[in-house]
């Protein structure tokens, strides 16, 4: 049975050349789909037939950051395709994080928000590209 942490606390990402050093507050997305193919045809009695498609849509990722207002956000999006690696928290019992590594391309940064009394944050959106490999905690 895997693991379960209950928080979130200390998961952080990681591009390999693209400058990206801010404090992930959340993450979210990663949605993993097959595609459906349908495969009905003139002769098909009852019901729709499907099969599914050979490759994975891994989707996207959003994470909410700590902003820099000196980031230059139109070089980050101009950057292309990346290796990132999201490290998730180390659960209970364990010594090591599960790393999650593959391709991102950056596609948005927005919601910039700031407020009285609050740290500047943003919302960043990576398309991934190809497949997740993955690195259990241990």
């Amino acid at each position: 049975m895997p693991n379960r942490p209950t928080e979130g606390n200390c998961t952080t990402l990681t591009l390999a050349t693209i400058p990206f050093d801010f404090e992930v507050t959340a993450i979210e997305g990663l949605e993993q789909a097959v595609e459906m193919l349908e495969t009905t045809h003139i002769c098909t009695v009852g019901g729709k037939t499907f099969i599914s498609a050979a490759t994975i849509e891994n989707g996207e990722v959003s994470m909410t950051v700590f902003f820099d207002a000196d980031f230059d956000t139109q070089a980050f999006l101009a950057a292309g395709k990346d290796v990132g690696s999201i490290t998730w928290p180390i659960p209970e019992g364990q010594t090591t994080a599960a790393v999650w590594t593959m391709d991102m391309v950056p596609m948005t940064i927005g919601g910039i928000t700031a407020e009285n009394d609050s740290i500047i944050s943003a919302t960043v959106g990576f398309k991934v590209s190809g497949d997740i490999s993955i690195v259990a905690s241990s």
